[in-house]
C-alpha cells in the first residue's frame, strides 16, 4: 500500500505488537522484534520535529503533515515500552506536549479530531469536531506512570475541566461537539462508549495510586479493558 498512518485503520495493530509481548510476560520475543521494527519505521519515515511541535505525520505516496487525535496514543505506547530508555522517553514527552496543545490551542480547551501542520510546524484544526476520544489522556496516564512528573496530572485536570464545562449534559451524560473552535460549542447529542470505557477510566487512574492497577500485572487492550499478564508456567 502507498498509504501509511498511525491513525485510523492502523493504530491498533502497532499497539498490539507491544502489548502482546507484554501480555505474554515478555516470553514471545517475536512480538518485541516486530514492535521495534515498526517503531524504527515511524521514527525514520513519519516522525517530524519542527521548530514548534513534534508530530506523527501520514504518508500517501508523499508525506502528509497531518496528525489525528487518534494517533495521540503513540506517546503513551512509547512510554509503556521504553523501559526507561531516555531517548524514547524524550520522543514520548515531545509528542505528548503536541497532543496536549491540540486541546490548549482552541477556544474551548478541547481538541479537534485532527490537525494540519504548516511549513514551520504551526498546527491548525482540520476536522473540528470532538467525540470524547481517550488517546491524549491515555498517554498522560502512561507518561505519569513512567516519569512521575506531575505536569501530566496538571494537564489531565485542565483537559477534564474543559470537557466538563462544554460537553456535560444537564440531564446526565456527556456529548460530542460539532466544532471546538466555536464558543459556545454545539453539542451533537452523542456519547461514544469509549468515553466511559477509556477516557474517564484513564483520567481516574491518572490520579490514583499505582496499586490501583499495576502495569506489571495487567495490560490494557485498545478499548481500555485490563487483561492479566499470563503468569510463568511452573
Amino acid at each position: 500500500s502507498t498509504q501509511s498512518t498511525w491513525g485510523a485503520m492502523g493504530d491498533s495493530f502497532y499497539e498490539y505488537l507491544l502489548k502482546q509481548y507484554l501480555l505474554t510476560g515478555r516470553k514471545e520475543p517475536r512480538y518485541q522484534k516486530m514492535y521495534n521494527a515498526t517503531l524504527a519505521g515511524l521514527r525514520s519515515k513519519l516522525l517530524v520535529r519542527s521548530p514548534h511541535f513534534t508530530y506523527v505525520a501520514e504518508r500517501h505516496r508523499n508525506i502528509i503533515h497531518k496528525m489525528d487525535h487518534l494517533a495521540c496514543f503513540v506517546p503513551g505506547m512509547i512510554a509503556l515500552g521504553a523501559d526507561g530508555d531516555p531517548e524514547l522517553l524524550s520522543i514520548a514527552k515531545e509528542l505528548t506536549q503536541t497532543c496536549v496543545q491540540m486541546y490548549f490551542s482552541t477556544p474551548t480547551g478541547i481538541s479537534a479530531e485532527s490537525y494540519l501542520f504548516d511549513q514551520v510546524g504551526i498546527m491548525s484544526p482540520d476536522a473540528k469536531y470532538y467525540i470524547l476520544r481517550p488517546e491524549v489522556v491515555e498517554s498522560l496516564f502512561y507518561m505519569w506512570r513512567a516519569t512521575k512528573d506531575s505536569i501530566y496530572q496538571d494537564w489531565g485536570w485542565q483537559i477534564f475541566l474543559s470537557i466538563n464545562r462544554y460537553c456535560r449534559v444537564d440531564g446526565g451524560g456527556y456529548s460530542s461537539l460539532r466544532d471546538v473552535t466555536q464558543l459556545p460549542p454545539h453539542k451533537t447529542d452523542n456519547m461514544s462508549s469509549f468515553w466511559l470505557a477509556e477516557t474517564l477510566k484513564y483520567l481516574y487512574l491518572l490520579f490514583s495510586e499505582d496499586s490501583k492497577l499495576d502495569l506489571q500485572k495487567y495490560v490494557f487492550n485498545t478499548e481500555g479493558h485490563p487483561f492479566p499478564v499470563i503468569p510463568k508456567q511452573p
